[in-house]
């Protein structure tokens, strides 16, 4: 009996190991399948002009060259668009913090009817189709003055990330002990301070 106890917890040992082995070769598929589209923009970015028309191309670098990238850099609108892009990404994080934070903390903190359906809202309104919204969205920003404005493209960017905004930071509000921040009550804090200076740190 004690044979067979001990054949059988081998079996499932090598099993868990084989899972754990197969699991690695996935993730280093799935990071391979990811990075290797980075690696061959970069792989050209810094070729050159010779070396991008060559056929076949080397997969590895062989003549490193920052022709591509100047050519690339000196077009007309890329530095602009660049800092445009980073100037949206900015302001749609700040924006969808500022609006989802206060939503993620009432879906973790308050019971109230509805609130399942009300996710399950949030992530359905992820799958309408942009293209659907195009044209009143375009309507709407040449009636107020905004369109082809940094502030028009935030405003889009923020309506799309905050439905993620407040499902993520719900989950990261749940993971906070309730007890912590009923203490924080007890000592006389009032809720915004609570929420200030002992949850949100957290």
């Amino acid at each position: 009996m004690s044979d067979t106890a001990t054949s059988s917890r081998e079996r499932q040992q090598r099993r868990a190991r084989r899972n754990r082995i197969w699991v690695q070769v996935a993730c280093l598929a799935i990071t391979a399948f990811m990075v290797l589209p980075m690696y061959l923009v970069t792989l050209a970015a810094f070729s050159s002009r010779d070396e991008l028309n060559s056929f076949p191309k080397s997969f590895l670098p062989t003549n490193v060259s920052a022709e591509t990238m100047n050519a690339f850099l000196n077009s007309t609108g890329v530095v602009p668009a660049l800092l445009n892009s980073l100037f949206v990404g900015l302001f749609t994080v700040v924006l969808s913090l500022l609006l989802g934070t206060p939503a993620g903390y009432a879906l973790a903190r308050f019971v109230f009817r509805g609130r399942d359906a009300y996710q399950l809202f949030l992530l359905f309104t992820r799958a309408l189709p942009i293209v659907v919204l195009s044209v009143p969205l375009a309507r709407l920003f040449i009636t107020i003055g905004t369109s082809d404005t940094i502030l028009a493209v935030t405003l889009l960017h923020t309506a799309l990330a905050l439905p993620t905004t407040v499902l993520i930071t719900a989950s990261i509000f749940t993971a906070v002990p309730r007890d912590v921040e009923e203490a924080a009550l007890v000592f006389g804090c009032t809720p915004l301070q609570a929420f200030r200076q002992v949850v949100a740190p957290l």
